[in-house]
């Protein structure tokens, strides 16, 4: 029975379907690396894009007009706000209310991530003004140690597309 040829071709065919489906699965495995190697280099220029932008953003307006914006789009969610003076102000750019609810809000207009003297500052101005919320509004991430100082003092960071986020504390 070894030597029969119909056997012998059948065996053949079995061993080239299962080289077949070896060499399809090793494909696929590919594409998939491919297409994982595609989505983290779109990531990275979307990423190196969006720090372009910020850094073009950071040019063209002024610190002032970002606070003026961040009170516009809080005012745009329903809050109350005031804009304090330029100088002396305690740490604290924007005033907003609702429900009751105060917020002390500092606003940093920058090309690099924001560290925690910010956080800092913010933090007695909630102090000062008597508000039960501190919030540092950034268009820039935030650092490590900004973060760490946050969760112990209870400042709230945002991005300045993120002050939707307020409207939690305001029910």
């Amino acid at each position: 029975m070894r030597g029969d040829p119909i056997t012998a071709m059948i065996r053949m065919y079995e061993r080239q379907k299962k080289e077949r489906e070896r060499a399809a699965a090793r494909e696929a495995r590919q594409q998939e690396l491919e297409r994982k190697r595609r989505e983290r280099e779109a990531a990275r220029i979307a990423k190196q894009r969006e720090k372009e932008l910020i850094k073009q953003n950071v040019k063209v307006q002024n610190p002032r007009v970002f606070e003026q914006n961040v009170a516009n789009k809080l005012k745009q969610l329903g809050f109350a706000t005031y804009m304090t003076k330029t100088t002396g102000d305690q740490g604290v750019d924007v005033l907003a209310t609702k429900n009751g609810m105060n917020f002390a809000i500092q606003c940093k207009l920058y090309s690099h991530s924001v560290g925690n003297k910010a956080v800092q500052e913010v933090c007695a101005g909630r102090a000062f003004y008597r508000c039960h919320y501190a919030v540092v509004v950034s268009n820039a991430d935030f650092t490590l140690g900004a973060w760490r100082l946050a969760r112990a003092t209870e400042v709230i960071l945002l991005k300045d597309d993120e002050l939707y986020k307020l409207l939690e504390y305001t029910i």
